[in-house]
């Protein structure tokens, strides 16, 4: 009878065990439902579903003649949850082949799960874009951008402005209509599933596209004129001009620009003034290495490098500073550097065959790239002579769509003279 009363009064404190931690629970459940509630809903709303904006499209910009000088271009930006990313290496990678990026540019978002919202490349190539998504990547979002384009290049680029990263004029004409040109962005709220993947669009609003704007400008005379300008201001030394073209019967504006030239040099001729001084660096340093009877196989290929950059690829740089800068010339340039890199690659694997008793070379095989300093100088003098931008010597040749400065036929010879077996310059 004892072993019975001990044993019910133990399934009575069990009993009462379980009634409490019900009533503990069952409290609880309802001070979660009645008093948070409101909290906890809006949190799981939160996490599954998300406001997406969608840019309006931003209104095109025509001359006269109807040619757009500033349109918008169909992009795609790429984004992601990193909270979503299974494999962020995996997902980076995926993207930087894909896209054409480097995966360690966007790695380190990728893993950050603290973020819910990273860039992966903002105003991507649409068709490249659409590669990635096909890929069904969990936590990868797209959503349609626009990317500002100028088709005129240049042309009246002081009256235009410009639109940054978001679409937003900033400056000229872009800035000052930009309430008419950017129009209403619209939205989407979508749900997603725990991957991150959307599976419903619960509620949406269009965009509502930016108004076009058209101009009395007309390009061709904006472009004429703006070359017209330049000459005359370097032809006589002016600081600045300005010039307006108008329809006299009504006042339209065709052309209007306003030119600066500083001819503010003194950057360009400490650049020219570094490149000697390269040259006694580069004698000097081979003439340590003598003295010490020492030298390195890393020291050598630093002192080509150095080679390269001072002597092979500052001349070409200065070059398209002082306005050797055509889609032909460079081509040319590129290939005047990549003949000082084969220059200096071929000597360093033949020197030994080419040095006496005494360990020195006799003769270089071809021009030795120092050489390049004659092209330097010659450059400097052009500039002291005022005969650089739009008043180089020869002028300028046009044809298949690209620029060509006779000029530049210099830094052909010079660099095949560089590459030249035939050649032999004597080594002093």
């Amino acid at each position: 009878m004892k072993h019975q009363k001990r044993a019910n009064s133990r399934i009575r404190l069990l009993v009462l065990a379980f009634v409490g931690l019900f009533a503990v629970a069952l409290v609880r459940a309802a001070w979660i439902q009645v008093v948070d509630g409101n909290a906890y809903a809006a949190m799981a709303s939160k996490q599954q579903r998300e406001t997406i904006e969608i840019p309006a499209g931003r209104g095109t910009i025509f001359d006269r003649t109807g040619e757009p000088l500033a349109i918008g271009e169909l992009a795609t930006t790429v984004y992601a949850d990193p909270r979503h990313i299974v494999s962020p290496r995996k997902a980076a990678i995926k993207a930087g082949q894909t896209l054409g990026i480097d995966p360690d540019s966007v790695f380190g978002g990728l893993s950050d799960r603290t973020k819910r919202f990273i860039y992966v490349e903002r105003k991507a190539d649409p068709a490249k874009a659409k590669l990635l998504q096909k890929l069904g990547l969990a936590g990868i979002g797209f959503y349609p951008e626009e990317r500002r384009t100028y088709p005129q290049g240049r042309v009246a680029a002081q009256l235009l402005g410009f639109a940054g990263t978001d679409n937003r004029g900033l400056d000229g004409l872009e800035g000052s209509l930009d309430k008419k040109l950017a129009g209403k962005p619209g939205y989407e709220i979508v749900v997603r599933d725990p991957a991150g993947q959307a599976i419903d669009v619960v509620t949406s609003r269009k965009e509502r596209p930016g108004k076009n704007v058209v101009l009395t400008l007309d390009h061709q005379l904006q472009a004429t004129a703006e070359q017209l300008l330049a000459t005359a201001v370097h032809r006589w030394g002016a600081k600045g001009a300005t010039a307006i073209v108008m329809d006299p019967r009504t006042g339209s504006i065709l052309a209007t620009l306003q030119y600066m030239d500083t001819r503010d040099h003194r950057i360009l001729w400490l650049a020219f003034a570094l490149l000697p001084a390269a040259m006694v660096f580069d004698v000097l340093d081979g003439r340590v290495a003598r003295w010490r009877q020492r030298s390195t196989l890393l020291g050598r290929e630093l002192d080509s490098l150095a080679d390269l950059i001072s002597f092979g690829v500052a001349p070409a740089v200065l070059a398209f500073a002082v306005g050797i800068r055509g889609a032909w010339d460079a081509l040319v340039l590129v290939y005047f550097v990549s003949c000082g890199l084969s220059r200096l690659a071929r000597y360093n694997v033949t020197a030994a065959e080419l040095a006496d008793a005494s360990g020195k070379v006799r003769y270089f095989e071809g021009t030795p790239i120092p050489t390049t300093l004659v092209l330097v100088a010659l450059l400097a003098l052009l500039t002291w002579l005022d005969r650089i931008d739009q008043n180089l010597p020869f002028g300028v040749i046009r044809f298949l769509g690209g620029a060509f400065h006779p000029l530049v036929l210099l830094f052909v010879l010079s660099g095949t003279a560089m590459i030249s077996k035939t050649l032999r310059v004597p080594k002093l």
